[in-house]
């Protein structure tokens, strides 16, 4: 759904438009004073007005996708906008690469360097600019765009394929395979939906298909194909790397970690990818490219939270390089090796000559601080209705523009035309009206809007199901803790309940302590490992730290700094990745069999799902479509849901027996006897 058009009105407020005029003579300007609601409503303004792409810079990885969530509603359908993330794993973890999310991010620098980015959007968090990349010609060297009949020998398209990555199969089955017979090459690029196959004629390309993999048939025929490198660092390097990488004091390592790494350096020198690449980065790109050196020339750039953006960049590095330590006292990383990610100090550098819009900053420096304190939050009713619409038909009769964006659009529709408010529904999709959102008008509509705010000077109302029902749908997109729900989580410890931290393992909790550093009193979770060990976690990093869930049992606690945790990750990532194929062929054999056919989705079943209180997260989403399209299918259902708690899987099993019980069957319910 989209908010576009109430944009159009916000552009009118006076902050927006000093703003603007001093981004477009060139000066940094600083808007303050403003509900953090009204933040991506500003922004998404000021963005359109700009007429050019954006980049806009926050803190983290959950504020950016709150972020892109937001500015999305706010911009509508006619932009993109996108997350760069950083991979998820710390550097010096040494964790297989996220292949996937790292594709995702080489489409994206693909897209920076298109000729169209206007209309283009990326948000991303300091950890996103810490990361190394590919300068933007060597991501040119390693991509290929193919025409048909164009000349391009079998040999050289394979030869490049394998170059940069992709791995030579029998038949491709898998992003980022190709498999060659005799004048037809297979390439499923990373990214796509299809592979696809190319028809050689000698040294002419005389046909150029997408195909389904599983049936061979064709789907598409195309006349062109732009194919992507399967890597986001230039793996041709790799042997070229590998004497540099020999050359690191290897001494205090032990004895299986020094194995190892011999034998991740023979697989450097035969041009091996492995796993653990980013490692390396600071070899592979040492020119230490920025994500600023993609960008056009003309994107604006837009800091959100900037007061505390020097912070988290410093601390981030701060992890990293303890990190690095850990691991080299415990012989688990060779001495000097070089840093594979960018210092604090280069991108905020790159920040301060780039920032055109601050939003919030409290120390604006060279930018002028304009005041928007006339957008202000909007009052709570909690699901007192009769005082919301109270409230809704004073703003009408005073010529206000009323947007209420909800997730449940049909039960708040019925309830304000109960009280004698009647708005214009909306409901998304293509045909979504269009039509500027009128003074003296209010409009009902599906929305992840997570806060209201008003503007009353200019008649201007966003309300969201927080203020109306005092209740929001949570996005629980990252999975990470918000700032009350870290502290919140630090009070529930007990003293001896075992928990897991992400980076260094299973531990006792002893307590909450304060200490205080460089002059600044903080609270901390004190974790207790094996021999005595003590890990002081500072509460806002609290997210990094879960319940350790064994059934009861006791487990034993790992050795800060020895790196047997990371290895344990290391191995499971490995089996799971083992398992994975293993299941493509079982699920093969499934496919075969008969089952139930359901029909679709009821306006009973859309309400129940609008009833939650919490908003679908990106894999509960993924979640509800899998099962709903199992049911509607003639094949037999084999499906099992697994999340940690809190995340939605029984929201998932009640769509799914409402379903079948409005379709006439009935449904068991089987629970472990401890409920």
């Amino acid at each position: 759904m989209s908010l576009s058009h109430i944009t159009t009105d916000l552009i009118q407020h006076e902050a927006v438009r000093q703003a603007l005029a001093r981004a477009q003579s060139g000066s940094p300007a600083n808007i303050t004073d403003f509900p953090d609601a009204a933040g991506p409503a500003l922004a998404a303004a000021l963005i359109r007005e700009l007429e050019s792409s954006s980049l806009v810079v926050t803190t983290r990885r959950d504020r950016a996708d709150y972020l892109a969530i937001a500015l999305a509603e706010y911009l509508g359908a006619d932009y993109e906008v996108g997350v760069w993330h950083a991979p998820d794993a710390l550097p010096y973890e040494q964790l297989p690469t996220d292949l996937e999310a790292g594709v995702r991010r080489v489409q994206m620098l693909h897209e920076m360097r298109s000729k169209d980015t206007n209309r283009r959007v990326w948000v991303t968090s300091v950890n996103g600019l810490m990361q190394l990349l590919t300068p933007p010609a060597t991501l040119d060297e390693m991509t290929l765009t193919l025409r048909l009949a164009s000349r391009q020998s079998v040999d050289e398209l394979h030869a490049w394929a394998t170059r940069v990555g992709y791995e030579t199969s029998p038949v491709v089955q898998e992003p980022g395979t190709i498999a060659r017979r005799g004048g037809i090459v297979d390439v499923f690029p990373p990214g796509a939906d299809y592979p696809v196959r190319f028809d050689f004629f000698g040294d002419d390309i005389e046909s150029i298909r997408r195909f389904d993999p599983h049936t061979q048939r064709s789907i598409e025929r195309l006349n062109r194909v732009t194919l992507l490198p399967p890597s986001e660092l230039p793996v041709w390097k790799l042997p070229g790397i590998a004497d540099a990488v020999a050359r690191l004091d290897t001494s205090t390592l032990r004895a299986e970690v020094a194995d190892d790494w011999t034998r991740r350096i023979d697989h450097m020198r035969e041009g091996a990818l492995g796993d653990s690449i980013d490692l390396f980065a600071g070899y592979l790109v040492p020119e230490k490219t920025t994500l600023f050196d993609y960008l056009p020339a003309e994107t604006a750039v837009i800091l959100d939270q900037p007061d505390s953006i020097a912070l988290v960049a410093k601390q981030v590095e701060g992890q990293a390089r303890d990190l690095a330590r850990t691991f080299r006292d415990s012989g688990e990383l060779p001495k000097g090796l070089a840093l594979p990610f960018l210092p604090a100090s280069r991108v905020l550098n790159a920040l301060a000559g780039a920032a055109k819009i601050k939003l919030g900053a409290s120390q604006a420096d060279d930018a002028v601080a304009i005041s928007a304190a006339s957008i202000v939050d909007p009052p709570l009713f909690s699901g007192t209705m009769s005082s919301l619409t109270t409230t809704l038909a004073e703003q009408l009769a005073g010529d206000w523009a009323i947007a209420l964006a909800t997730d449940q659009v049909e039960r708040l529709t019925d309830i304000v035309e109960e009280h004698g408010v009647y708005p214009r529904r909306i409901k998304g999709g293509p045909d979504r009206p269009t039509a500027p959102l009128l003074p003296g008008t209010v409009e009902v509509q599906s929305s992840d809007v997570m806060s209201g705010w008003l503007w009353p000077a200019g008649k201007l109302a966003v309300w969201s199901d927080l203020e109306m029902f005092g209740f929001r749908k949570q996005p629980r997109r990252s999975g990470k803790r918000t700032t009350s729900e870290r502290r919140s989580f630090a009070q529930s410890l007990s003293p001896g309940e075992y928990v897991v931290h992400i980076d260094h393992g299973i531990a006792r909790f002893t307590g909450l302590v304060r200490m205080e550093t460089q002059g600044i009193e903080r609270e901390y979770l004190l974790l207790e490992y094996e021999r005595g060990d003590k890990l002081y976690v500072p509460v806002d990093q609290s997210d990094r730290v879960s319940r350790y869930s064994g059934g009861g049992l006791s487990p034993a606690l790992n050795r800060l700094g020895s790196g047997e945790w990371v290895r344990t990750k290391r191995k499971v990532r490995r089996a799971v990745r083992e398992m994975a194929f293993e299941l493509i062929q079982l699920y093969a054999y499934r496919e075969s069999g008969q089952g139930i056919t359901y029909p679709p989705d009821s306006r009973w079943d859309q309400e129940l799902a609008e009833s939650f209180p919490y908003s679908e997260t990106i894999d509960q989403a993924k979640a509800i479509d899998a099962v709903t399209a199992d049911m509607e299918s003639p094949k037999p259902m084999d499906r099992l849901v697994c999340g940690d708690v809190g995340f939605g899987k029984t929201e998932i099993a009640i769509r799914a027996a409402f379903k079948a019980v409005n379709a006439g069957r009935q449904v068991a319910v089987l629970v472990p006897t401890t409920v």
